[in-house]
C-alpha cells in the first residue's frame, strides 16, 4: 500500500514528538521511508523550523530537540480528553483575574473543538464531576481554616 509523502512526514513527526532517539534504520522501518529519503525529510523539517538533531555514522540516531516554539503535536482522543479535563480543573481553581484563567479558557475551547461530539459531551460530564469534587474540597478547607484560625 502506498502512503502519501505528507502522511509519512506526519508519522515521522508523531514518532519523534516526545524527544525519543531513533536509529535511522528504525525510523525507516516504522515509517516506510527509505534512509536517503528520510534524510531529505529531515532537511525539509529543519527548513520548516524543526530542530532535528542527529549523531553521525551509519548507526546514527535522530531526535527532535525542543525548538523556539511548541511544535504541532498529535494527541490521541484520550490524551486530548485528559487535557480538556485538566483545563476544566484549572478554570475552577485559578483566580478569575489570572492570565492563566484566560489562557485556560482559550485552550479549552480550541482543544475541545477538535474532539468528536460524543467525546466532548463525556469530557464535559467528567469535568463537571471533577469540578464538583474540587468545590467540595475548597468548602471543607475553608471551614477547616476558619475553625483552626479561631483556636
Amino acid at each position: 500500500m502506498h502512503t502519501p509523502p505528507a502522511l509519512r512526514g506526519l508519522k515521522l513527526i508523531e514518532l519523534m514528538q516526545w524527544g525519543q532517539r531513533f536509529a535511522g534504520w528504525e525510523l525507516s522501518e516504522l515509517t516506510g521511508i527509505k534512509p536517503r529519503t528520510l534524510r531529505n525529510y529531515f532537511t525539509q523539517l529543519k527548513s520548516a523550523g524543526y530542530c532535528i538533531e542527529s549523531t553521525p555514522g551509519a548507526d546514527g540516531e535522530y531526535w527532535l530537540d525542543p525548538g523556539h516554539y511548541v511544535y504541532p503535536l498529535r494527541f490521541t482522543n484520550e490524551e486530548a480528553r485528559t487535557i480538556v479535563i485538566a483545563l476544566d480543573v484549572l478554570r475552577t481553581v485559578a483566580p478569575p483575574d489570572s492570565p492563566l484563567m484566560q489562557d485556560a479558557k482559550i485552550l479549552h475551547y480550541l482543544i475541545g473543538r477538535l474532539l468528536p461530539g460524543a467525546a466532548l459531551d463525556e469530557v464535559h460530564q467528567m469535568g463537571k464531576e471533577v469540578t464538583r469534587g474540587l468545590i467540595k474540597m475548597r468548602a471543607v478547607y475553608a471551614v477547616w481554616e476558619e475553625t483552626e484560625g479561631r483556636r
